[in-house]
């Protein structure tokens, strides 16, 4: 496996957020001061929610509180916010890899959600997973054919993510909210060919162009996030609940059209 120096390698997070202002201070403040790896962590945010008066202030209020509380430059230097034009939904990630490769030396991103509480050893050990032509996530599922995409095998024992099976090691689709991806990746023309449905379910369609590139896959992670289930707002700011059908007629026209042999 070839890796960097670990000394001079900077670790690109992206964080891509639209519904939850409230959680945004916490999870930036935390990344960038609370992780074993913080000092390496440079955080880019692509914020779908540009018009929304309550997002930018949480975004001014993060920024006050690393200057005020933190007191290090590097801690305020290290997150960069991207305005989008329009909600990309989790799409504008990808955008702002392909972004990323045409200014920074970028072998690898890591890719979280802003409902995710990451234990502070998180990044470093998520880190030590990463392989050339690997798409590495905790959560995901594998297609069992004439079954639906809901109907299908996960790594988790229940709801709650509290039991995980220890057989599954590899994955048909991986979850984008907390993995990590080869980089190279990101120079995928193909990846970037999505209309506003597809769009929504762009770890889909990341997954499927994984498996029809030769030597790729998607490797499952055991470096497991937590949850703010407390958060109320949460099942409400996420897709989960009106993708439900979407996901099933996605998965089917890939397999159908798509010639994905899943």
């Amino acid at each position: 496996m070839s890796k960097s120096p670990l000394l001079t390698e900077t670790i690109h997070v992206i964080m891509c957020v639209w519904g939850r202002p409230q959680s945004l201070s916490r999870n930036v403040v935390s990344l960038l001061t609370e992780q074993t790896y913080a000092d390496r962590i440079k955080l880019h945010v692509w914020n779908n929610n540009a018009d929304s008066v309550e997002m930018q202030k949480a975004i001014e209020s993060t920024i006050e509180i690393l200057e005020r509380d933190h007191g290090h430059v590097e801690h305020v230097g290290a997150l960069e916010v991207y305005d989008s034009a329009s909600n990309l939904y989790g799409s504008g990630r990808f955008l702002l890899a392909r972004k990323l490769l045409e200014t920074d030396p970028l072998d690898y991103v890591i890719m979280v959600d802003d409902d995710e509480l990451l234990p502070n050893n998180y990044i470093e050990r998520l880190w030590e997973e990463r392989e050339p032509r690997r798409y590495v996530a905790w959560y995901g599922r594998n297609f069992i054919k004439g079954k639906d995409y809901w109907h299908s095998e996960t790594a988790q024992e229940d709801r709650h993510r509290t039991t995980m099976k220890d057989s599954v090691s590899t994955f048909h689709y991986g979850g984008t909210g907390g993995s990590l991806i080869d980089a190279a990746f990101f120079r995928t023309y193909a990846l970037f060919e999505m209309n506003e449905s597809i769009q929504k379910m762009e770890d889909i369609w990341l997954s499927y162009l994984i498996h029809q590139s030769e030597g790729w896959s998607i490797k499952r992670s055991r470096v497991l996030p937590r949850f703010n289930e407390d958060d109320q707002n949460s099942m409400d700011a996420g897709l989960y609940a009106v993708l439900m059908d979407e996901k099933c007629y996605f998965l089917e026209w890939l397999r159908e059209v798509g010639k994905w042999r899943v």
